[in-house]
Protein backbone atom coordinates (compact mmCIF):
# COMPACT_ATOMS: atom_id res chain seq x y z
CA UNK A 1 0.00 0.00 0.00
CA UNK A 2 1.51 3.36 -1.16
CA UNK A 3 2.23 5.21 2.34
CA UNK A 4 1.28 8.65 0.58
CA UNK A 5 -1.83 7.60 -0.32
CA UNK A 6 -3.39 7.86 3.58
CA UNK A 7 -3.76 11.57 4.59
CA UNK A 8 -6.23 12.60 6.96
CA UNK A 9 -9.28 13.86 5.75
CA UNK A 10 -10.76 16.26 8.29
CA UNK A 11 -10.29 19.10 5.86
CA UNK A 12 -13.33 18.11 4.24
CA UNK A 13 -15.06 19.36 7.24
CA UNK A 14 -13.96 23.05 6.38
CA UNK A 15 -16.32 22.04 3.56
CA UNK A 16 -19.16 22.95 5.65
CA UNK A 17 -18.57 26.56 6.14
CA UNK A 18 -19.70 27.73 2.36
CA UNK A 19 -22.30 25.24 2.06
CA UNK A 20 -25.15 27.43 0.81
CA UNK A 21 -24.45 29.18 -2.58
CA UNK A 22 -21.42 26.85 -3.05
CA UNK A 23 -22.92 24.70 -5.77
CA UNK A 24 -22.33 21.70 -2.98
CA UNK A 25 -25.82 19.76 -2.65
CA UNK A 26 -28.19 20.43 0.90
CA UNK A 27 -26.11 19.22 4.42
CA UNK A 28 -28.97 16.04 4.47
CA UNK A 29 -27.43 14.44 1.35
CA UNK A 30 -23.52 15.25 2.37
CA UNK A 31 -22.99 11.76 3.51
CA UNK A 32 -24.56 10.17 0.11
CA UNK A 33 -21.90 12.68 -1.91
CA UNK A 34 -19.30 11.69 0.05
CA UNK A 35 -18.89 15.03 1.65
CA UNK A 36 -19.78 14.36 4.83
CA UNK A 37 -17.17 15.12 8.04
CA UNK A 38 -14.61 12.38 8.61
CA UNK A 39 -13.10 11.69 12.00
CA UNK A 40 -10.82 9.16 11.15
CA UNK A 41 -8.05 9.31 9.05
CA UNK A 42 -9.75 8.00 5.45
CA UNK A 43 -7.78 6.98 2.29
CA UNK A 44 -7.86 9.45 -0.49
CA UNK A 45 -8.99 8.22 -4.23
CA UNK A 46 -5.36 8.59 -5.93
CA UNK A 47 -5.32 8.81 -9.61
CA UNK A 48 -3.89 5.77 -10.90
CA UNK A 49 0.39 5.42 -11.41
CA UNK A 50 0.41 8.85 -9.44
CA UNK A 51 2.03 9.34 -6.09
CA UNK A 52 2.76 12.13 -3.95
CA UNK A 53 5.99 13.51 -2.20
CA UNK A 54 4.06 15.57 0.26
CA UNK A 55 0.73 17.07 1.40
CA UNK A 56 -0.28 19.88 2.45
CA UNK A 57 -3.77 20.95 4.39
CA UNK A 58 -5.94 24.56 3.49
CA UNK A 59 -8.77 26.27 4.98
CA UNK A 60 -10.94 24.47 2.19
CA UNK A 61 -8.82 22.71 0.13
CA UNK A 62 -5.70 20.12 -0.12
CA UNK A 63 -3.01 19.79 -2.13
CA UNK A 64 -0.42 17.62 -2.82
CA UNK A 65 2.85 17.46 -4.75
CA UNK A 66 4.48 14.35 -7.29
CA UNK A 67 8.10 14.03 -7.11
CA UNK A 68 8.42 14.86 -10.70
CA UNK A 69 7.14 18.25 -9.75
CA UNK A 70 3.49 18.19 -10.50
CA UNK A 71 0.20 19.56 -8.36
CA UNK A 72 -3.19 17.89 -7.42
CA UNK A 73 -5.73 19.63 -5.58
CA UNK A 74 -9.01 18.90 -4.55
CA UNK A 75 -11.88 20.17 -2.35
CA UNK A 76 -13.33 23.65 -2.31
CA UNK A 77 -12.61 25.64 -5.59
CA UNK A 78 -15.32 28.67 -5.04
CA UNK A 79 -12.35 31.20 -5.75
CA UNK A 80 -10.17 28.67 -8.40
CA UNK A 81 -7.56 27.86 -5.47
CA UNK A 82 -7.40 24.22 -6.91
CA UNK A 83 -5.78 25.71 -10.06
CA UNK A 84 -7.48 23.56 -12.83
CA UNK A 85 -8.72 26.17 -14.55
CA UNK A 86 -12.25 25.89 -13.07
CA UNK A 87 -14.16 26.85 -9.97
CA UNK A 88 -15.90 23.45 -9.82
CA UNK A 89 -15.74 21.81 -6.49
CA UNK A 90 -13.30 18.76 -6.77
CA UNK A 91 -14.03 15.68 -4.61
CA UNK A 92 -10.60 13.54 -5.41
CA UNK A 93 -7.34 14.92 -6.89
CA UNK A 94 -7.65 16.83 -9.65
CA UNK A 95 -3.78 18.40 -11.49
CA UNK A 96 -3.21 21.59 -11.11
CA UNK A 97 -2.91 23.57 -14.36
CA UNK A 98 1.04 23.69 -14.97
CA UNK A 99 2.32 26.66 -16.59
CA UNK A 100 4.44 25.52 -18.93
CA UNK A 101 8.26 24.16 -18.90
CA UNK A 102 7.26 24.91 -15.12
CA UNK A 103 8.16 21.82 -12.15
CA UNK A 104 6.66 22.76 -8.26
CA UNK A 105 9.13 21.63 -5.79
CA UNK A 106 6.99 22.62 -2.82
CA UNK A 107 3.55 23.63 -2.15
CA UNK A 108 1.32 25.13 0.60
CA UNK A 109 -2.89 25.57 0.77
CA UNK A 110 -4.19 28.67 2.42
CA UNK A 111 -7.38 29.53 3.82
CA UNK A 112 -8.79 29.82 -0.15
CA UNK A 113 -5.45 30.50 -1.73
CA UNK A 114 -2.17 28.30 -3.01
CA UNK A 115 1.48 28.91 -3.30
CA UNK A 116 4.02 26.86 -4.92
CA UNK A 117 7.45 27.62 -5.50
CA UNK A 118 9.07 26.21 -8.66
CA UNK A 119 12.73 24.43 -9.08
CA UNK A 120 14.30 28.00 -10.42
CA UNK A 121 12.92 29.67 -6.80
CA UNK A 122 10.37 31.28 -8.60
CA UNK A 123 6.81 31.90 -6.55
CA UNK A 124 3.33 31.25 -8.08
CA UNK A 125 -0.18 32.19 -6.47
CA UNK A 126 -3.86 30.59 -7.56
CA UNK A 127 -7.19 31.00 -5.98
CA UNK A 128 -8.81 33.92 -3.72
CA UNK A 129 -7.13 37.49 -4.38
CA UNK A 130 -9.30 39.77 -2.86
CA UNK A 131 -6.52 40.93 -0.57
CA UNK A 132 -3.78 40.56 -3.23
CA UNK A 133 -2.58 37.49 -1.44
CA UNK A 134 -1.36 36.38 -5.06
CA UNK A 135 1.06 39.09 -5.20
CA UNK A 136 0.56 39.66 -8.73
CA UNK A 137 -0.40 43.53 -8.77
CA UNK A 138 -4.28 42.64 -8.65
CA UNK A 139 -7.27 41.73 -6.40
CA UNK A 140 -8.35 39.03 -9.13
CA UNK A 141 -8.92 35.64 -8.51
CA UNK A 142 -7.25 33.43 -10.07
CA UNK A 143 -8.15 29.48 -11.13
CA UNK A 144 -4.59 28.85 -12.76
CA UNK A 145 -1.02 29.28 -11.57
CA UNK A 146 0.31 32.58 -11.92
CA UNK A 147 4.06 33.99 -11.08
CA UNK A 148 3.95 36.52 -7.86
CA UNK A 149 5.55 39.91 -9.07
CA UNK A 150 8.30 40.60 -7.35
CA UNK A 151 9.38 44.67 -6.89
CA UNK A 152 13.34 45.21 -6.73
CA UNK A 153 13.89 48.46 -4.64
Amino acid sequence: MNRNAWILALVLAALLLPARGSGLPPPEQWVQAGIADRHEPTRVAMPTGVTFASVQAGGVHSLALEPGGDAWAWGSNYYGQLGDGSVVDAFQPTRVAMPDGVRFTKVSAGFRHSLALDEDGRAWAWGSNGDGQLGDGTTSDRNRPVRVACRLA
